[in-house]
């Protein structure tokens, strides 16, 4: 896992079960964040040490009624991989940093998106030039996996310079930083990670685990 020199923590953690946790920022927060929140980031290592989703949750809303949740809105993508190591189950945990964390199951192929500017435009349009994968004419991974990450590199037709809209940005108020793949099967683990923007082309370093099968226990 990438780990944050400043803040701490992590955004994105896989384990050899094949179970990948990854946090964004929340999109506009019901309250104002307080000045100094710890580290989202280290809800992801935290929570990475829970048996199951909902041992996840309950932590969270214990922490919630006790006043002890003190980080800024966030979403949570966890993603694990099945007990036959051939599909694989997802959901979100979305805190919006006044409530009570909310969770909810995800259902095929989708796109989370953290933008502060316009959460609905930007979800939909980046959503529509996804579904673009998930209708591709084969199943080959490495295909998928490659048509992914020119994805994550494309910026809209009307931003050439990689504006709002664009999955890789160039924004002077943000701008996408990095890039982290993760792949999961019955027999492999691996977790891509390229620094700078994603269209910039730099080398990617890959490191792999074993997988060991389902973590329920």
């Amino acid at each position: 896992m990438p780990l944050d020199p400043d803040a701490g923590g992590t955004w994105i953690r896989v384990d050899e079960y094949g179970r990948s946790l990854c946090i964004l920022n929340g999109d506009q927060p019901v309250v104002p964040p307080p000045s100094e929140a710890p580290s989202r980031g280290t809800l992801v290592l935290e929570l990475s040490e829970c048996a199951t989703l909902t041992e996840m949750h309950h932590l969270l809303k214990g922490r919630h009624a006790d006043g002890l949740l003190a980080q800024r809105a966030f979403k949570l993508l966890i993603a694990e991989l099945g007990a036959n190591g051939l599909s694989a189950t997802a959901a979100l945990i979305e805190w919006n940093g006044r409530d009570v964390p909310r969770l909810w199951p995800l259902e095929g192929p989708c796109v989370l998106v953290s933008s502060a500017f316009d959460p609905a435009g930007v979800s939909a349009y980046r959503q529509s030039t996804f579904s673009c994968l998930s209708s591709m004419p084969t199943t080959d991974p490495d295909a998928l996996a490659a048509a992914q990450s020119l994805w994550h590199a494309s910026h809209a037709e009307d931003e050439p310079g990689g504006g709002t809209l664009s999955v890789c940005m160039h924004r002077e108020e943000a701008s996408t930083v990095s890039f982290t793949a993760v792949r999961v099967d019955a027999h492999r683990v691996q977790m891509t990670y390229q620094a700078g923007a994603p269209c910039e082309g730099a080398r990617p370093v890959s490191v792999f685990l074993d997988t060991r099968g389902s973590r329920r226990r």
